[in-house]
């Protein structure tokens, strides 16, 4: 058990961003398991900027590879490595792709990250239906109720 804890506590110390070394996987240390909370972050793994490393965490759901593999497709990048690990219903996606867009292009793939992980993607592609919000479950005397968009 000790040793396990040593492990784990060397493991938090090391670099967190551990992008992508194909020839030396023994050096991608970032944790693997999803955290509790959600996320997207992107960042490069060489130099050049043609090698970008996506991860998300978010809770698990229908659709969500998906709706990951729809945005990558949409900013025109090929997937070189990913990694998927799910454990009590929150999932964690690290997506290494090669990039042909340049550091200012990025923007847009991180907004569409953010949707992915804030489930919005899935919902903006079907575009039908009404966009009033709702109050269900209204008290007539109090007038309480919750409010769905």
């Amino acid at each position: 058990v000790r040793e396990l804890k040593r492990q784990v506590e060397d493991v938090g110390r090391r670099d967190r961003d551990g992008c992508c070394s194909n020839s030396r996987p023994e050096l991608d240390t970032s944790w693997p398991f999803p955290g509790e909370c959600d996320e997207a972050t992107l960042s490069f793994c060489d130099e050049g900027g043609k090698l970008l490393k996506a991860t998300i965490c978010c809770e698990d759901r229908p659709g969500l590879n998906h709706d990951l593999s729809r945005v990558i497709r949409l900013v025109q990048a090929k997937v070189v490595r990913a990694e998927m690990t799910t454990v009590g219903g929150r999932t964690k996606s690290v997506v290494v792709m090669q990039w042909s867009g340049d550091e200012e292009q990025v923007g847009p793939l991180k907004r569409a990250l953010k949707d992915v992980v804030e489930n919005r993607v899935s919902r903006l592609a079907q575009g039908t239906g009404s966009k009033r919000a709702r109050v269900f479950g209204s008290n007539s005397e109090t007038g309480h109720g919750f409010l769905v968009g």
